[in-house]
C-alpha cells in the first residue's frame, strides 16, 4: 500500500479544495517528487521517510516497521550495487580477445567453431589435427574440416604448409548489427544452443559425476538488468581467463559454460 497515496486521500476526503501541492509542502518536498512517489516511480528512500513521516502523524509502531523495512531494504540494494560494479569490470584486456565482424561471427558462431578452436594446438599437422578432433568431439571429419576453413576465413587462425603456426587468444562479436543480421544470428545461435541443451540433457546420468546442472530463479529489478547481464558477461569471461592456457597434455575436458536468463512473469 502507498501510504503517501493513502495519507492524500484521506486529507482530500476531509477538504476536496486539499490540493497535492498543498500536502508536498506541509511535506516539505516538490509537487513533482511527491508525484513520482505517490504513482510509484520513484522509490522511498529511508533518507526521504526520515523527512517525511514525522509530518504525516504515523502511529509511532507503524512508522518504526516502515523504516525498518526502507532501511533493510536500501542496504541490499546498496551491496548488491558494490557487487554488479566490481563483477562488471571489463575483464577483456586481459584475456586479449580479437573482436571480429558480426557478419564473419556469424560463420563462426556455431558451438562447433568455438569447441574446434579451443582443441586446436599450434604447431600441429592440420590433416592430425581434423582427424583427431573429429573423433573427441564425435563429428564428421568433413565438418571438422569445414570449421578449420571458416576460422581461417575469419582470421582467428592461420595455416601454412598444412600446419596451424597461429590463432588468436580468443575471439568475440563487435560491429553494428542490422535487424536483418540479428535474425539471422539469433537463429543460428538458437540452433547451436540446442544442439548443446541436448547434449547436456544425455549427460544426466548418476555416474557422470563431471557434468552441472543447476538454475536459479530470482527477481531482477528492471532498471538493473543491463548491470546484472553484464556482471554475467563478466564472470563468464573471468572463467574463460582463467582456464585459458590449460596444458594441452594435462588430462583435460572441453566444457561448455552456457548461460540464459529467461523471463517467466508477464
Amino acid at each position: 500500500m502507498n501510504i503517501l497515496l493513502t495519507e492524500y486521500n484521506r486529507r482530500k476526503k476531509k477538504n476536496p479544495a486539499y490540493s497535492l501541492r498543498a500536502f508536498a509542502k506541509a511535506l516539505g518536498i516538490s509537487p513533482g517528487h511527491l508525484s513520482q512517489l505517490m504513482t510509484e516511480k520513484r522509490e522511498l528512500t529511508y533518507r526521504s521517510a526520515l523527512q517525511i513521516f514525522p509530518k504525516l502523524e504515523l502511529p509511532a509502531a507503524e512508522e518504526k516497521r516502515i523504516l525498518a523495512r526502507l532501511k533493510k531494504e536500501e542496504s541490499k540494494g546498496s551491496f548488491r550495487s558494490r557487487v554488479l560494479k566490481s563483477l562488471s569490470q571489463d575483464f577483456y584486456t586481459d584475456l586479449e580477445v580479437t573482436r571480429i565482424p558480426a557478419q564473419t561471427y556469424l560463420q563462426v558462431g556455431h558451438w562447433h567453431h568455438d569447441a574446434i578452436f579451443n582443441l586446436s594446438e599450434v604447431g600441429t599437422d592440420l590433416k592430425t589435427q581434423i582427424k583427431d578432433i573429429a573423433h573427441s568431439l564425435k563429428l564428421p571429419v568433413t565438418r571438422v574440416r569445414q570449421c578449420f576453413s571458416d576460422l581461417q576465413i575469419a582470421q582467428v587462425i592461420t595455416v601454412e604448409e598444412g600446419v596451424m603456426v597461429s590463432k588468436v587468444n580468443s575471439y568475440q562479436m563487435d560491429g553494428h548489427k542490422s535487424e536483418a543480421l540479428m535474425n539471422q544470428l539469433v537463429s543460428a545461435y538458437k540452433e547451436s544452443q540446442r544442439e548443446i541443451f541436448e547434449k547436456g540433457m544425455s549427460c544426466m546420468r548418476p555416474e557422470a559425476p563431471y557434468h552441472l546442472l543447476t538454475s536459479h530463479c530470482f527477481k531482477i529489478p528492471k532498471k538493473e538488468f543491463r548491470s546484472f547481464a553484464q556482471a554475467i558477461l563478466s564472470f563468464s569471461v573471468q572463467l574463460e581467463a582463467l582456464y585459458k592456457n590449460v596444458d594441452s597434455k594435462e588430462d583435460a575436458e572441453l566444457y561448455f559454460f552456457s548461460t540464459q536468463t529467461v523471463p517467466v512473469t508477464e
